[in-house]
């Protein structure tokens, strides 16, 4: 399996601008944001988002609204932000009572380090970090500066949302980087469970959440680098969340939970 790193957006290849109606504040909240998340700020003049594209020359656009909210060339109908989502409800559901799939299957408990090596929209790692506690932590990695930068932001920001989400977005650290090369510099048995969630290679036949980070999300696949060096540095379990017919669990030698499911967990465990 390749090991090449994937190449995202960058900041050269994105502006930032107001919303529609351009305010003397709007367009000072576009100066900072942008300035914030490396990308400049241009004036909107009333400009659609295509036209945007065409005028500048870049890929993606940054709209600033209350929430940060990126437009990709490739797929202007849906604009990514930070929304925790399903993730919310399994908070909720958590706080009745009931058990988290994921968490079962990963034996999260209290106190655990979880690293978790994609972050992508970032809804397990809010669910992990619900799991292990004001004890434990979540350190996120993603290598797509957009996703990487968005989740920041929230945490940033994040007395603004309900406190219960405001408390788990405070136990999680992101780290702009590519996962198999952080892994590597990591010593043996750091952590307690590293978590993977590669992106789905095959976009789904029906619209979901994925389709607004697909354009600025990693297509690749897990190296077995990766799963080499995760597999040294956790001292409990490595998990996989994929396909359950992709072929990727028989080729780390684990089972999906869920055969027939539309996605599995897979778990490797530290004798």
């Amino acid at each position: 399996m390749s090991d090449a790193v994937w190449m995202g957006v960058e900041t050269r290849d994105a502006v930032c601008v107001p919303p529609w109606q351009e305010t003397a504040q709007t367009w000072e909240r576009a100066r900072r944001m942008g300035a914030w998340f490396g990308v400049r700020a241009v004036r909107r003049k009333h400009r659609s988002l295509a036209r945007i594209l065409r005028d500048e020359g870049v890929a993606a656009v940054l709209v600033a609204d209350a929430e940060p909210t990126w437009y990709h060339a490739q797929d202007l109908q849906h604009p990514f932000r930070f929304h925790p989502g399903m993730a919310w409800l399994r908070l909720q559901a958590m706080e009745q009572g009931q058990s988290d799939r994921l968490l079962t299957a990963a034996d999260i408990a209290p106190g655990d380090t979880v690293l978790d090596a994609t972050l992508g929209m970032g809804m397990d790692a809010l669910v992990l970090a619900a799991g292990v506690s004001d004890t434990g932590r979540v350190i996120a990695c993603e290598s797509s500066s957009v996703l990487a930068r968005t989740f920041t932001w929230a945490i940033r920001e994040r007395q603004k949302y309900e406190p219960r989400l405001a408390e788990v977005l405070a136990r999680i650290e992101v780290q702009e980087r590519e996962h198999a090369e952080w892994l590597s510099g990591l010593p043996d048995d750091s952590v307690d469970v590293v978590y993977f969630d590669p992106m789905f290679r095959r976009a789904p036949d029906r619209t979901t959440p994925l389709d607004a980070i697909r354009p600025f999300a990693s297509p690749q696949p897990l190296s077995d680098r990766a799963w080499r060096e995760a597999c040294r540095v956790a001292r409990k379990a490595v998990v996989l969340k994929e396909r359950p017919h992709s072929g990727e669990f028989e080729r780390f030698g684990i089972r999906p939970d869920k055969p027939s499911a539309r996605f599995a967990y897979g778990v490797w465990r530290k004798r």
